[in-house]
């Protein structure tokens, strides 16, 4: 079996140099051209695979170039969880979702009233929205016509300071700290005698002016001076008799004083006529300015 005789049987067994190139030739072709032939084949050779992979590339994109989503499965964005693979993760979790998937959507959307269906809920009484929208704005009482009519009366009551004439309420006058007016008149042409010419009235009034107008023409006659004081246990006089002496009553004269008097309810701001009557008419009027201590107070 392995002496000698039976290895040199083996060893004439095995084939010569000859014997192997012939079984390695194909055709007539050694293997190592066959071999070369294959690489080369110019549909599935080398350079026939590598064409087909620039090819690739190219559709792809290089995506080693980029600082970002180096490989095409960074740029697909497939999660590294089980049982995620594409189609789940863009058809299962995504498209079919029950909530904002396509067919959730297709619900919505469904759902949403059709042109004619809101024509309908638009409709009033068988009235378009743009009919019962044109009825209001033409409205006899409140449409646009009649509210411009509203205004163009108020613009005519309106003065030029923007309040509305006859707006203004005696109460309005007679607001606390607010400045107030009080005039009359009074007749020189009068006995020696004290004559009132106003009345703190419903509240405390601060008398803070007051102004004295003769008339045309100068005083005289028996008429020697007037004074104004208040008839105060302690008088307040606001003009004496010698700043009221006749000498200053000449025409158009004007006798004026300012200050502060508490007026209170019932005092009353009196004139004084010394020496006797002018002897014809001599009415000179008086006002009085002053402002309310509470709401409601004036000088009567």
């Amino acid at each position: 079996t392995d002496g000698l005789g039976a290895l040199k049987t083996l060893i004439d067994a095995l084939p010569t140099a000859s014997e192997i190139q012939t079984e390695m030739e194909e055709n007539g072709a050694s293997l190592l051209d066959t071999i070369r032939d294959d690489l080369d084949n110019a549909t599935d050779g080398l350079g026939a695979l590598k064409t087909l992979i620039d090819a690739i590339q190219a559709d792809l994109g290089d995506f080693s170039a980029q600082t970002n989503l180096q490989t095409l499965l960074a740029a697909l964005g497939i999660p590294d969880v089980a049982g995620k693979p594409l189609y789940t993760v863009l058809v299962t979790d995504l498209l079919s979702h029950g909530t904002f998937g396509l067919s959730a959507i297709k619900t919505l959307i469904d759902a949403i009233p059709t042109v004619s269906e809101i024509q309908t809920e638009m409709e009033e009484n068988g009235a378009s929205l743009l009919d019962t929208i044109t009825d209001e704005l033409a409205n006899a009482t409140d449409g646009l016509s009649a509210l411009k009519t509203l205004i163009d009366a108020i613009q005519t009551q309106v003065d030029a300071t923007g309040v509305v004439v006859a707006s203004r309420t005696t109460a309005f006058g007679r607001v606390a700290a607010k400045d107030q007016l009080a005039a009359t008149t009074i007749d020189l042409n009068q006995a020696a005698a004290t004559y009132d010419l106003f009345t703190g009235t419903s509240q405390v009034v601060i008398l803070e002016s007051l102004n004295f107008k003769c008339p045309t023409g100068a005083a005289g006659g028996a008429l020697t001076s007037i004074a104004i004081q208040t008839d105060d246990a302690t008088v307040a006089v606001i003009i004496n008799s010698t700043d009221g002496d006749v000498s200053n009553l000449t025409s158009e004269a004007d006798l004026f004083w300012t200050g502060s008097i508490y007026i209170t309810v019932g005092t009353k701001v009196r004139l004084t006529i010394g020496g006797g009557a002018h002897g014809t008419a001599y009415v000179c009027n008086v006002t009085a300015k002053g402002r309310a201590v509470v709401d409601g107070g004036y000088l009567a």
